[in-house]
């Protein structure tokens, strides 16, 4: 999921459009929020394509606050930070390997894999990621053969990093957003 951000009247190309991935947006607004709590705090449903947003005024204000940000040190300071926190985080069990390093398949004659195993991948995803879930041995197909493989999420290491990890945030990213905002005349989430 992705996060269109469009600008209500821009005054120029760079404040009609801004787009991230939902993995950039959430740290993102995280930061907006850090930045600007009572201007953030007016967008009730930052983190949804419901088409919330601020106004022109709101907008600048916001913009004003990441540019600071950016020209004071908090935004390098704040990522910093960021990253020790996430780093310090404990390695989650590869559920897709059943934390062996190991994955099994179930292959065809025609080079067509399938999990050998059923499981409910969610399971402990808001978790500390050390309860693996619970597992089914799926029955081969007539025209199928177990295979052994290096696990491709976890490379053979039986852990991955936690899922904090894949939400991503720069200064680049926030400098562009700084620079929509400037000139979107007030903008809308979708």
């Amino acid at each position: 999921m992705g996060m269109d951000v469009i600008g209500k009247k821009p005054t120029d190309e760079k404040g009609e459009y801004f787009r991230n991935s939902g993995w950039w947006w959430s740290p993102l607004w995280d930061f907006c929020s850090y930045v600007a709590p009572e201007t953030c705090g007016k967008v009730k449903y930052a983190y949804s394509n419901s088409g919330d947003g601020l106004g022109a005024l709101d907008s600048k204000k916001l913009s004003k606050a990441l540019y600071t940000s950016l020209k004071d040190g908090t935004a390098n300071k704040y990522i910093k930070a960021r990253k020790k926190y996430i780093k310090s985080l404990p390695m989650r069990k590869c559920v897709h390997c059943r934390a062996t390093g190991t994955r099994q398949w179930l292959k065809t004659s025609e080079d067509e894999y399938r999990s050998a195993w059923n499981y409910e991948y969610l399971n402990d995803l808001m978790g500390d990621g050390q309860k693996l879930p619970k597992y089914k041995r799926l029955k081969a197909k007539k025209n199928e053969k177990l295979v052994n493989e290096k696990c491709n999420v976890c490379d053979g290491k039986s852990k991955v990093e936690p899922w904090q990890a894949g939400y991503q945030i720069d200064e680049e990213n926030i400098k562009n957003f700084a620079r929509f905002l400037k000139t979107c005349g007030g903008f809308a989430i979708w």
